[in-house]
C-alpha cells in the first residue's frame, strides 16, 4: 500500500510527491498507535491517522481491521 502525501514543498511552491510505501501489516502497527493515543493528537498527527484510516478501509472491512488488532476500535 502506498501513502501519497498531497503536496511537499519544492523549489517552485507546492509539487506532488511519489509517496512512501507501506506493508498493510505496517500500516495495521502504526494505526493502533496512534488510535491508542488520539485524544492527545496534535493536527498533523491526526491528519495521518485518518489518512492511514482511508487506505486500510480501501482494503479491509471494519471487522477484518478489529480482527488484526484483537478487538474494537474505538472512534472520537
Amino acid at each position: 500500500m502506498t501513502i501519497l502525501p498531497e503536496f511537499s514543498a519544492g523549489s517552485g511552491g507546492e509539487v506532488p510527491s511519489t509517496g512512501i510505501n507501506f506493508t498493510q501489516e505496517e500500516l495495521l502497527v502504526l494505526f493502533s498507535l496512534l488510535k491508542k493515543s488520539e485524544a492527545r493528537l496534535n493536527a498533523k498527527e491526526r491528519q495521518i491517522l485518518v489518512k492511514i484510516e482511508r487506505t486500510l478501509y480501501e482494503h479491509l472491512s471494519i471487522a477484518d481491521i478489529e480482527s488484526r488488532l484483537g478487538g474494537t476500535v474505538g472512534y472520537a
